[in-house]
């Protein structure tokens, strides 16, 4: 094998690398994205009697929780009717 060869070979391979690195990373974005996606789903402010979707006051209970990831789990939930 001649430097030429060596050298093709060599810009091959971290061709390949970079090209691995590059998928993992999206893959690692997506994922991270379909994550945070279905935790933002949980969140159920939209359906509670108590959110007003006004800028200023969103939720007359917890203006500071609403539509946060603290009231997935908050406990004055009402649905509406």
């Amino acid at each position: 094998m001649g430097v030429e060869s060596w050298g093709r070979l060599i810009f091959g391979a971290f061709a390949w690398i970079f090209f691995g690195l590059t998928l993992w990373r999206l893959g690692s974005f997506v994922r991270d994205l379909w994550i945070r996606a279905a935790t933002m789903h949980r969140i159920p402010c939209t359906q509670c009697q108590f959110f007003t979707n006004q800028t200023v006051l969103k939720c007359t209970v917890h203006p500071d929780w609403a539509n946060t990831e603290t009231a997935i789990f908050c406990r004055d939930f009402h649905p509406q009717d």
